[in-house]
């Protein structure tokens, strides 16, 4: 298993979809300006998420423990 922290910069709360291979699926409510983090198995996954009204979608390979930042503070 390992931990991912999502990191919201943006102003508007999301909810980040977290899906991995078969019926492996996390979604993690993270709001404005805050973090929050979850413990998924290793393995790959697709990352897919609405931040202030602009899609981001990213397949990655979990193994370690790992952060992702979205949004940008102004």
């Amino acid at each position: 298993d390992a931990i991912v922290m999502i990191e919201n910069k943006s102003d508007c709360n999301i909810i980040v979809r977290i899906e991995g291979i078969g019926t492996t699926k996390y979604r993690l409510a993270v709001p404005a300006h805050d973090d929050n983090s979850v413990v998924v198995a290793k393995g790959n996954y697709l990352f897919t998420s609405i931040v202030c009204g602009a899609q981001y979608a990213s397949q990655k390979t979990i193994q370690k423990p790992i952060m992702v930042a979205l949004g940008s503070s102004k």
